[in-house]
């Protein structure tokens, strides 16, 4: 069956959009229209276009901010972007616009054979993208040093990507060397031999460039035979010493005894009690080297327990059964896929304000991740493969023409600021897109109250059952 691709025009010229229109539809292409950027925004979000041609003129939203917003949105962040212009405003839109341009007046013929040239190309790239990931599973299936030796053998070159729980790792590759590597705090061989001993989690490998830092300079068998050897030592060094939850600190006297350089960082680190977790990840020498300077205080006397009880560890937010019923909730009517994300609105003034009320969940810290304005302020793994994605929307009537498209695929929306503008918004999400509600707060606005709204005493509360509404599991 042939695919019907469809066309976005965002232009407020009538005549050049129905001059267009029908050319497009002669050709077979199915054809959407709107006069401002914020109807663009919320067609493109609806009705997923393949290719938006968006005029220079627009009003409500300019064009380098529609594609900002187009980039923030998983649903989204592939469509191609063509900003047209008129000749007068050319220099103005090459200066200020966000991609390539097409010029008025419209030769439809050269029109329509761009158009298919993009279109042919987006199609190229969503194809060599499918197959660049190349490589993608559970380590359950295929261990690290496995997949490593394998790439090795094929001499490829780019990132291994690792995830467990909430915990990411990467490993760059160069010819099939490992270079660098990262998790949590820590980088190079330290943070590979870590990677090493996940045994459960999800990896992928994506070609690309050389990594720009090379901090490992030994061949893949050396590194992982040095490996094995250090995780034996590792398990050896652990089982011998106290519960891994205990706390050290310096015992009195103990900074005064001479210690071999590595162990007496160890020494000056306890100045501050820690676990070994913690000593660990502060310690930039080997994981071996830090334990065995332990267990050397340790024998000494030079470092003692002041503390053998940890907490519990925290509760996920969902049961595996919970986080199931969600996936599936957000898959409806949609094709399956490895992955999913799901999008819970934060109504907040900032993205700073919203990581804040956030900042008791255990939320996922990406490379590169921006504080921004509009969109994804921060992200939550649920399980394996269901990431949650926190987004501000803008709010006050200056942003109201964004509310519907920012809004239309959300799976609840937490208030982390009552003001009146917020409230604003909550009713639009509330009464317009039918979305699930809660409150941070030790009350709620009786106005939330009738919307079915509850105030919960933490962000952990108000997640959870906005997710378990959104998944009908609530009652």
């Amino acid at each position: 069956m042939t695919t019907i691709r469809k066309v976005l025009l965002a232009d407020p010229d009538l005549t050049s959009v129905r001059a267009l229109t029908r050319a497009l539809r002669q050709k077979g292409y199915q054809v959407h229209s709107a006069r401002d950027g914020a109807r663009a925004l919320e067609l493109a979000v609806l009705r997923h276009p393949d290719l938006v041609l968006f005029d220079h003129g627009c009003p409500v939203l300019d064009a380098r901010t529609f594609v900002d917003i187009l980039r923030t949105n998983p649903r989204t962040d592939t469509i191609p972007v063509v900003v047209t212009t008129s000749a007068e405003q050319a220099d103005e839109a090459m200066r200020d616009g966000p991609g390539p341009l097409l010029r008025k007046p419209y030769n439809l013929d050269e029109v329509l054979a761009h158009i298919d040239d993009l279109l042919a190309r987006a199609e190229r790239a969503r194809t060599d993208g499918a197959e660049s990931q190349e490589i993608e599973g559970a380590l359950a299936q295929l261990a690290l040093p496995d997949l490593l030796q394998t790439l090795s053998l094929g001499r490829r070159t780019g990132r291994v990507t690792l995830r467990r729980g909430s915990e990411r790792g990467e490993v760059e590759l160069v010819e099939g060397r490992p270079v660098d590597a990262r998790t949590g705090a820590v980088q190079g061989e330290k943070a590979l031999f870590r990677l090493l001993e996940w045994a459960e989690g999800t990896f992928s490998f994506q070609p690309g460039p050389p990594a720009p830092d090379a901090r490992m300079d030994r061949g893949t068998d050396e590194l992982l035979l040095d490996a094995a050897r250090q995780s034996d030592e590792c398990r050896r060094l652990l089982e011998a010493l106290p519960d891994p939850a205990t706390r050290w600190a310096q015992a009195p006297g103990a900074a005064l005894r001479a210690v071999p350089p590595l162990a007496r960082e160890v020494l000056a680190r306890l100045e501050t009690p820690r676990s070994v977790a913690e000593l660990l990840d502060s310690v930039e020498a080997a994981d071996l080297g830090v334990l065995q300077a332990v267990a050397m205080l340790h024998g000494e006397g030079l470092v003692v327990p002041v503390d053998v009880d940890a907490p519990p560890a925290p509760e996920p937010l969902l049961t595996a059964a919970e986080a199931h019923a969600v996936r599936a909730r957000a898959q409806r009517g949609r094709s399956t896929s490895r992955s999913q994300v799901v999008k819970v609105l934060l109504a907040a003034p900032d993205a700073s304000v919203a990581r804040e009320a956030l900042a008791s969940l255990p939320l996922l810290a990406p490379e590169g991740l921006q504080t921004e304005a509009l969109g994804t302020v921060a992200e939550l793994e649920l399980a394996e493969g269901l990431v949650l994605h926190f987004c501000i929307v803008p709010a006050g009537e200056l942003g109201r023409p964004l509310w519907r498209p920012f809004t239309s695929d959300a799976a609840g929306l937490v208030v982390t600021d009552p003001s009146p503008a917020m409230l604003a918004l909550t009713r639009f999400v509330a009464d317009e897109q039918r979305v699930p509600l809660a409150v941070l707060s030790e009350s709620c606005p009786p106005e939330l109250s009738g919307r079915g709204a509850a105030a919960h005493p933490g962000a952990r509360e108000a997640v959870r059952a906005v997710l378990l509404e959104f998944a009908g599991l609530a009652g």
